[in-house]
C-alpha cells in the first residue's frame, strides 16, 4: 500500500495497529476526503494525479512531496511529464474506483 496517511500523520500512526481503536488512520483519511472534496470539490483527480505521480515535471524535483512518495516513485513506474500526469487525472476521473484499489 501507499501509505499516505502514515507519512502525512508521522509518529501519530506508529502503533495505530494497536489500541482501541486500530483504523483510526483510515477514517481520519475518510475524514480528510470529505473535507477535501467540499473545499476544492472537481480538482481532486488532479490532487490524486498528484499523490499517483508527484509534481516532478513541474518543479524539476524527483516527484516527492516532503514525506509523502507518490504512487509511481514508489513502486518505480515510469513518469514522462506532463502526459502522464493527464493521465492520471484521466485515470481518476473515469475510474476512480479502479486507481483507487491500485494505490491502496
Amino acid at each position: 500500500r501507499a501509505g499516505w496517511l502514515h507519512a502525512a500523520l508521522g509518529s501519530m500512526a506508529q502503533g495505530s495497529d494497536t489500541g482501541s481503536c486500530p483504523g483510526w488512520p483510515f477514517f481520519a483519511g475518510v475524514g480528510a476526503y470529505c473535507i477535501a472534496q467540499d473545499a476544492i470539490g472537481c480538482c481532486m483527480p488532479c490532487a490524486f494525479a498528484v499523490l499517483r505521480g508527484g509534481i516532478g515535471f513541474v518543479d524539476g524535483g524527483d516527484g516527492g512531496l516532503g514525506e509523502i512518495t507518490p504512487h509511481r516513485k514508489l513502486f518505480e513506474i515510469p513518469h514522462d511529464g506532463a502526459g502522464t500526469f493527464c493521465m492520471d487525472t484521466l485515470t481518476w476521473c473515469c475510474c476512480g474506483a479502479c486507481a483507487g484499489t491500485q494505490e491502496y
